[in-house]
């Protein structure tokens, strides 16, 4: 994968606080509006964010909230480390 830009990055990180606690509370999936909502940014760019990392969800569900976490995961924590 490509080096993602520094605010993705960013992004990225906030997103999957915010889902872990999604996903603590027993929600399995979410849209992209819901995610831009707790974030304060736009749909549109939640969607560029996840489709950077290669993710796409349904249109009746939306993001599976465990594999976008797992993801995202795979990505921030890999051993080369991803500059911020």
């Amino acid at each position: 994968m490509n080096m993602l830009p520094d605010k993705t990055v960013e992004r990225l990180s906030q997103y999957r606080r915010n889902l872990l606690i999604c996903m603590n509370r027993g929600k399995t999936h979410i849209f992209s509006h819901e995610i831009a909502n707790i974030h304060h940014i736009t749909p549109v760019q939640v969607r560029r964010d996840i489709m950077l990392i290669g993710y796409t969800g349904t249109l009746r569900k939306g993001y599976s909230v465990q594999e976008l976490v797992a993801l995202i995961g795979d990505i921030l924590d890999k051993h080369e480390g991803q500059n911020v």
